[in-house]
């Protein structure tokens, strides 16, 4: 223990003092420059919205969705740009957020039927009721009922 002390101590724990003049040098042993590293995090930051945007047009389940859009808005404050400039804007996000809940509302009620027979199915219900309330649907856009769920 003592050695591996010693041995951090002598040639690791130099490798990550965060001095900035430390930092300078590094910056310019690398030819860059604070400006030019800004630039490139932005780029990545855009890229990761761009990403997590496809993802969420491409059909997330609700709970997904609502990650995805918090993806989204995370890297776009990071890169300080907005939703219009990555080509959305708040109404496509609610109505992706929206598709999403619904597909979810639509997954438990499948569950709750497939399953009805072989145990309680409380829980799937009570997800179905919260995708359906965060979607903002009734049952009957589903295609059931309160009747068919409390015979589940």
């Amino acid at each position: 223990l003592v050695l591996a002390t010693l041995v951090i101590a002598l040639f690791v724990s130099p490798w990550f003092k965060a001095d900035e003049e430390k930092t300078n040098q590094t910056i310019q042993i690398t030819g860059t420059n604070e400006t030019e590293i800004a630039s490139l995090l932005k780029t990545g930051y855009i890229a990761e919205a761009t990403k997590w945007l496809q993802l969420t047009r491409e059909g997330a389940s609700g709970g997904e969705n609502n990650s995805y859009v918090g993806y989204i808005r995370k890297y776009l404050e990071k890169a300080g740009i907005s939703l219009e400039d990555i080509g959305t804007n708040e109404t496509e996000i609610a109505s992706l957020l929206k598709t999403g809940y619904i597909a979810e509302a639509r997954t438990w009620l499948k569950l709750a039927r497939e399953r009805a027979d072989k145990q309680n199915v409380e829980r799937e219900i009570d997800y179905l009721r919260k995708y359906i309330n965060l979607a903002g649907v009734a049952l009957e856009d589903l295609g059931a009922t309160e009747a068919e769920l409390s015979d589940l």
